[in-house]
């Protein structure tokens, strides 16, 4: 949902506006996406579905555990 937040804006900046992502801090956000290979600038419209999962493992991985099963 985070990708789709507002249309026609950079993923980067998607993520950082989410409701849903918003306790998790700007690095980490930023993190996720340059370790799924995915330009900072890229839209999450232009994204196929490997690159979508590809970015959610990465999310999976930086955001602590904890808080998730909280």
């Amino acid at each position: 949902r985070s990708l789709f937040i507002s249309r026609r804006k950079q993923i980067k900046n998607n993520f950082v506006m989410s409701p849903f992502l918003s306790g998790y801090g700007k690095d980490i956000l930023i993190e996720a996406i340059a370790n799924s290979s995915i330009p900072m600038t890229e839209r999450g419209e232009n994204l196929s579905l490997e690159q979508i999962a590809k970015l959610s493992d990465e999310l999976f991985n930086l955001i602590p555990q904890k808080t998730i099963n909280n």
